[in-house]
């Protein structure tokens, strides 16, 4: 994959199967997905806005990406306070401390910035997933359609805003009335995440860092068809084809 050679005639027509985060793939492979609480959840939210005193932050390790995303947050800084942690930022936040990182950010910011490192179609990883059920409001930034994982107005999209500028003007308002921040919050935590954990260690069994995915369910799918080959048989006469048409696109919303 890394090197394309997908793309060369030796390869390019040997594959049967897709399997990924696109919702054309034959198997459905995504980082996680939300289901609705069959109760509300009960919580004292007047309690955790209280103890909020920061506005954003940004947990990132990857700087430059072909999203632009750290060119965004740069110019947003320039209309909002945005911390940013991580190996891209001054306030160092260690993989392997993950949980420990997220829990003071939970508590002390009221927004958090899920930006992906490629606006790819459908492209979602754990980021959506696994802050979604946190107590802060996500601002996502991806080529995906968001909709289709979770309804509007259970987390702000910067695609809504014809600006950066627009984008602040917008948090600075929620920051400024409670109601309308916590109504977002209430109307995230009518759903939970569904994702699994798997630990990278390193030679001595310490975990490096985690990795977030909804494998499972693909690999049983990715099971039952392999029981089931004839009835599933196919192939692709051209890998590339079904690789481009899901292409990603360059940002369109920095300048």
């Amino acid at each position: 994959m890394a090197r394309s050679n997908y793309r060369t005639s030796a390869w390019r027509s040997v594959f049967n199967w897709t399997m990924s985060f696109r919702f054309d793939s034959d198997i459905l492979d995504m980082y996680g997905y939300l289901s609705k609480r069959p109760a509300p959840v009960v919580k004292n939210y007047t309690t955790i806005l209280a103890r909020k005193t920061q506005m954003a932050a940004w947990m990132v390790s990857h700087c430059k990406t072909t999203s632009r995303r750290d060119e965004y947050v740069k110019i947003l800084q320039k209309y909002l306070p945005v911390h940013i942690y991580g190996q891209c930022g001054p306030h160092k936040c260690a993989r392997s401390e993950d949980d420990k990182c997220f829990k003071t950010i939970e508590s002390n910011y009221k927004f958090l910035l899920a930006f992906e490192n490629a606006l790819c179609k459908e492209y979602i990883t754990e980021k959506f997933f696994r802050y979604m059920e946190a107590d802060l409001v996500l601002v996502v930034r991806g080529g995906a359609g968001y909709e289709k994982h979770a309804p509007r107005g259970t987390y702000i999209n910067t695609a809504d805003f014809k600006t950066i500028q627009d984008l602040s003007a917008y948090l600075q308002h929620l920051d400024k009335n409670p109601e309308e921040y916590l109504k977002i919050l209430r109307a995230k935590d009518q759903y939970v995440p569904m994702y699994e954990e798997y630990p990278h260690r390193d030679s001595k069994g310490r975990i490096s860092f985690m990795h977030y995915h909804y494998e499972a369910v693909a690999y049983c799918e990715l099971c039952r068809r392999l029981w089931n080959i004839d009835r599933y048989r196919k192939s692709y006469p051209d890998m590339t084809e079904w690789f481009d048409k899901g292409g990603c696109a360059a940002p369109k919303d920095i300048s």
